[in-house]
């Protein structure tokens, strides 16, 4: 049955008043209209299906201002984005609305385009807003068992979730989340996502993410202050007091900046390159037994195609290496990795630039050196010190009584049972220049003999 007269009789037409309408069964009281079987609204919000209806008006002869609708409710917007459920209630008064499911299922509410968006939840409130007479949905609140998804694989769970139309699609939860990607999991204390530029940026954020090169299967876990997740560009950049765990890698700590990019390699995603700015420092894993510590106070940079890990410091704020009781420091640094067995482990340790060489004062006996370059091959166990441009190292060992200036300095087993040769030109003690500067550089510095006085 065709209820055309029934508009006539409510009154002046207005934008929130159904154009057509149909059912099988209808009863209408001069205030109210009630529907059943095949009910089919056409309105300005768009075209509504339901088992049964009730439309409402607050006098007489105004026009119809509430719409009840249930059993398995079906609504296509105008802009084609389309909701489900099992009741729905609006009042384009007050222009507020809620949505209802049963118990097995869910409200669904879901986007079309270039970047589609769908909902989940036992239940939604509604706001409409109304420009020049036609009726949208400005805003949804999912509540209870939200499920999000949108962009290629990112599902967002969370017990209350807000979205809104205007002027582009934005999601957000402020509440605990849990955001999913492709193996990514990631829990955060709030949650905001923009679909149609597939972006997201979370607060708090902890979790897990996609396996490095270095950590095979193994999942790299993280937290920090603030993340922002690009997915056209495949970036994440993580703020403030980042932390990152790779089981074979080691781990970074970071306080301003840490961007990482990801990329698909015969059709599995990985972590591509990690690049921290600011205080940095990276506790890498050289074997069972050791983690030395590199830190750094501009740039770090870890490229995974070439297994080069890179630091850069300003000229004031030296890069520092610390390894056992010895520390070191110098202004650029590159680690080298390689594979063994199917292991990425390091391979060769250099820094460059002004390198300072010391064992602590208060730690057994002293070791100093000053050189251009330090290089250590773990495998080897091998240190090797050297100068340029006919400068010299010197290397200072108090245990072993033992001065060196030369071209090259290497030092073998430099943990245990050291063995140290010169290369070019070894002289076995230092002129008073030489000693005049390793005092200046090491104020607790003595040359051999205790005195301060050179030989």
């Amino acid at each position: 049955m065709i209820l055309l007269l029934l508009i006539i009789l409510a009154g002046p037409l207005l934008a929130d008043t159904p154009s057509s309408i149909s059912s099988t069964k209808a009863i209408y009281d001069g205030n109210a209209l009630v529907l059943r079987g095949n009910v089919e609204l056409q309105h300005t919000l768009g075209s509504m299906v339901s088992g049964v209806a009730r439309l409402e008006k607050e006098e007489k002869d105004s026009p119809f201002s509430s719409i009840f609708l249930g059993d398995n409710v079906h609504i296509i917007l105008k802009n084609q984005a389309q909701i489900l459920c099992d009741k729905a209630d609006f009042d384009f008064q007050t222009l507020k609305g809620t949505l209802h499911s049963k118990w097995e299922e869910g409200v669904q509410f879901s986007t079309e385009g270039l970047h589609p968006f769908t909902l989940s939840s036992e239940s939604a409130d509604l706001t409409f807003a109304k420009t020049d007479g036609e009726i949208q949905i400005a805003t949804i609140k999912a509540k209870a068992n939200v499920e999000a998804h949108y962009g290629e694989n990112f599902a967002l769970t969370a017990e209350d979730l807000f979205y809104s139309e205007s002027p582009t699609p934005y999601v957000c939860v402020n509440t605990r989340a849990l955001l999913c990607h492709n193996g990514d999991r990631i829990e955060a204390d709030k949650v905001e996502v923009f679909p149609d530029a597939e972006r997201a940026i979370l607060t708090s954020p902890k979790g897990n993410l996609k396996p490095s090169v270095f950590s095979e299967n193994q999942e790299i876990e993280f937290s920090c202050e603030n993340l922002a997740w690009n997915d056209q560009l495949h970036s994440l950049s993580l703020k403030g007091d980042i932390w990152i765990k790779d089981k074979q890698l080691g781990q970074i700590l970071c306080d301003n900046l840490v961007e990482l990019t990801q990329k698909e390699t015969n059709g599995k995603w990985t972590l591509g390159e990690i690049t921290a700015r600011g205080r940095t420092q990276i506790e890498y894993l050289l074997d069972a037994k050791s983690s030395p510590l590199l830190v750094c106070h501009g740039k770090m940079h870890l490229d995974q195609s070439h297994l080069l890990l890179t630091l850069e410091s300003p000229e004031e704020l030296p890069i520092e290496y610390y390894h056992d009781e010895m520390q070191l420091t110098g202004e650029h640094a590159v680690l080298h990795y390689g594979e063994h067995e199917g292991k990425y482990q390091p391979e060769k340790l250099k820094l460059t630039g002004n390198i300072l060489l010391s064992t602590a004062p208060e730690g057994g006996a002293v070791r100093l050196a000053i050189a251009d370059e330090f290089a250590y091959f773990p495998e080897e166990d091998t240190m090797l010190l050297s100068c340029h441009d006919g400068k010299k190292v010197l290397f200072f060992d108090a245990e072993q009584d033992l001065s060196v200036s030369a071209k090259e300095v290497r030092i073998s087993h430099p943990s245990t049972n050291p063995s140290v040769k010169g290369v070019g030109n070894v002289k076995l003690s230092f002129s008073s220049t030489e000693n005049a500067l390793l005092k200046k550089l090491f104020p607790f510095y003595h040359p051999k003999g205790g005195s301060d006085e050179s030989r």
